[in-house]
């Protein structure tokens, strides 16, 4: 039975997540390890949670037994959209029943609230969780490419720098690959984050933000790292010609931090960003996918 979650149910809801943590840890690049007392902190993360408003959970309760939950929370933005965060099964093998018809009953109550998207995020190794969500009508939207920063590096590449006040007039006219337009400026950049910039054939031609990334609730870092969001090319730039430039000035840029990671932000729409970066060395551990809400036509 599908029903709204209870705050009796989060010690529950905690467990499961923590039983499919342990499965998943090992598996694929290792960014994060479950958390010593992450299962003891859960629940109560797991209460602030589902009281904030805008916030959806539901259980699939067999009869008093918890087999699987779902709980959607709105983005930080202002989206009419819900990210399900909280997304476990008591077993890989039931993705495809309990997992389905809990998508399913979000999907429904995303209706009456107004919702017009649901997004997922999966990591890449769980591939019976990945294929339910493709079957019901997912896409892959977004994903992080990731690889180990390599040998130190004493200086960054030819061409890229760091970013300064004065890219900010010109930077705002940027658009990102595929025409869609990204803003970028020095108040764009916030403290603990860095921006780096190419400009050897053409000035201010591409620029990159990063800063670091944090693990899900219930985990902890298994080494720092360094998370870039898309990159941002004037009109007319060559992506094949600056964006090695930029990854290799990542690396630097983590080398000289001590990281253990680099990771890059890309999507759907720009495969030739991402094939880049494949071509790189790097790999695909997470994956956001997301689902449009059919409304019953009027």
């Amino acid at each position: 039975m599908i029903r709204r979650i209870e705050h009796g149910d989060l010690q529950a809801v905690a467990n499961l997540a923590h039983s499919e943590r342990l499965l998943s840890a090992g598996r694929g690049p290792r960014l994060w390890s479950p958390a010593g007392l992450g299962q003891h902190a859960h629940p109560l993360l797991l209460g602030r949670r589902i009281d904030t408003s805008g916030t959806l959970g539901l259980v699939d309760d067999r009869g008093g037994a918890l087999v699987g939950a779902a709980i959607a929370v709105p983005p930080l933005g202002s989206e009419p959209a819900w990210v399900v965060h909280e997304f476990v099964v008591r077993s890989p093998a039931e993705w495809a029943t309990t997992g389905r018809t809990l998508l399913a009953a979000l999907a429904s109550r995303a209706v009456s609230a107004g919702i017009d998207e649901l997004v997922v995020p999966c990591a890449t190794v769980d591939l019976a969780k990945a294929h339910m969500l493709e079957s019901a009508g997912f896409h892959r939207r977004w994903w992080v490419r990731h690889r180990a920063p390599g040998p130190r590096r004493t200086a960054p590449p030819p061409g890229v720098r760091g970013y300064v006040e004065a890219d900010a007039s010109s930077s705002w006219q940027w658009r990102g690959p595929q025409g869609i337009p990204l803003t970028h400026s020095s108040t764009r950049v916030p403290g603990g984050t860095s921006a780096l910039v190419f400009d050897e054939a053409t000035p201010a031609a591409a620029v990159s933000i990063a800063g670091d990334f944090d693990p899900p609730a219930g985990y902890t870092k298994d080494g720092t790292g360094l998370l870039a969001g898309p990159f941002a090319l004037k009109p007319g730039t060559d992506l094949e010609a600056v964006v090695p430039s930029l990854l290799a000035g990542l690396q630097w840029l983590a080398t000289s931090r001590g990281d253990s990671h680099v990771l890059v932000a890309s999507w759907s729409e720009d495969p030739e960003l991402d094939s880049v970066l494949a071509g790189a060395g790097y790999d695909d551990p997470l994956s956001w996918w997301r689902l449009v809400v059919e409304r019953p036509a009027r």
